[in-house]
């Protein structure tokens, strides 16, 4: 309940709402109300507030390196353009701050509810095959991108017959 809570709050509150629950993480006790609230803060609507939360959660310095992978996810389901921008810019620096983790691979497999075109999936797979990071996973992820694109072409052909049928019958 308090994961759901925590993320209406800064769904819907911008700023002050994120600096609220960022606070939350900061004090809470317990590890499980800091994932809560590491991953509320990955539900922003605002394209700043995602990049902030990215930046911030892989700092090195603010997030247990364990937790990172919950802030990239979360932001990779709510903002995917965002969380794929930032990680055609930031590999590097994951790399870095975050050795042998293949945070990436978190941010990846998490942007695939969103990336369901075969244009989409072949950005991931050109984007993987030259920065050489192809896993397991990445290949998972891959395949289910290129599913929801197959489905979503089929869904998209059977809906645009319906509502050709539809219109033409209150002409």
């Amino acid at each position: 309940f308090l994961g759901v809570c925590l993320s209406t709050i800064v769904k819907y509150d911008g700023e002050k709402g994120y600096a609220e629950v960022k606070k939350i993480y900061e004090t809470a006790p317990e590890a499980i109300q800091r994932t809560r609230a590491l991953v509320a803060l990955g539900r922003s609507k605002d394209p700043k507030l995602q990049l902030a939360t990215l930046n911030w959660a892989t700092d090195g310095k603010s997030v247990r390196a364990q937790d990172v992978g919950y802030a990239l996810a979360s932001v990779a389901r709510t903002g995917s353009d965002v969380a794929w921008e930032w990680l055609k810019d930031n590999l590097a620096h994951l790399n870095k701050t975050f050795p042998g983790a293949k945070a990436h691979v978190s941010l990846i497999g998490n942007l695939t509810p969103s990336f369901n075109t075969v244009a989409h999936a072949e950005k991931v797979k050109a984007f993987i095959e030259a920065n050489n990071i192809g896993s397991r996973a990445t290949t998972r992820a891959l395949e289910r991108m290129h599913t929801l694109a197959h489905q979503r072409a089929r869904e998209m052909k059977a809906l645009e017959a319906y509502l050709k049928g539809a219109n033409a019958s209150k002409l």
